[in-house]
């Protein structure tokens, strides 16, 4: 009743860093499931795997589960590559290139984007993440979810 397994509660840290990543919105999905403990995991997704294509040929595999850490963002390019590891987690944030390691900035994120929240609030000010953002993520969930029980490729839309 409140809305879903390891996709909706981690998945879309993954859809979000593919979309922010490539500056575009995803146009199919492919996407598949495994349940090693499905006597546990009876009503929600245990592990979601999927393939997003974008425009342009670009593709990002994703996979969401709750049998394993908080995963990573691995982008490789035509000069080179980039990434974090972890990186959706609550406690630091390392990131890498092909030039060597980044340099962030060690902070809480969740209290960071509750101030801004605040703050946007507090200034009549428009959030950097709006609700818009939020709502392209869950039409990728849905057409994720529609491949999944139909077991093809679907549109985003």
């Amino acid at each position: 009743m409140s809305g879903g397994g390891a996709l909706m509660d981690m998945g879309i840290y993954s859809i979000q860093g593919s979309r922010y990543t490539l500056g575009q919105e995803p146009v199919s999905v492919m996407a598949r499931q495994e349940k090693t403990r499905p006597n546990f995991f009876k009503e929600v997704d245990e592990t979601i795997f999927w393939e997003l294509e974008f425009p342009g040929g670009f593709v990002s595999t994703g996979k969401s589960s709750y049998n394993n850490n908080w995963g990573y963002l691995h982008v490789e390019a035509e000069h080179g590559k980039f990434g974090l590891e972890p990186a959706y987690g609550y406690g630091e944030i390392e990131g890498y290139t092909s030039a060597g390691p980044m340099k962030l900035p060690q902070v809480i994120h969740q209290a960071l984007q509750m101030d801004d929240f605040a703050n946007c609030v507090r200034q009549n000010r428009q959030s950097r993440v709006p609700g818009e953002e939020g709502l392209k993520d869950m039409k990728v969930v849905d057409a994720i979810y529609r491949s999944l029980d139909s077991g093809n490729k679907e549109l985003i839309v």
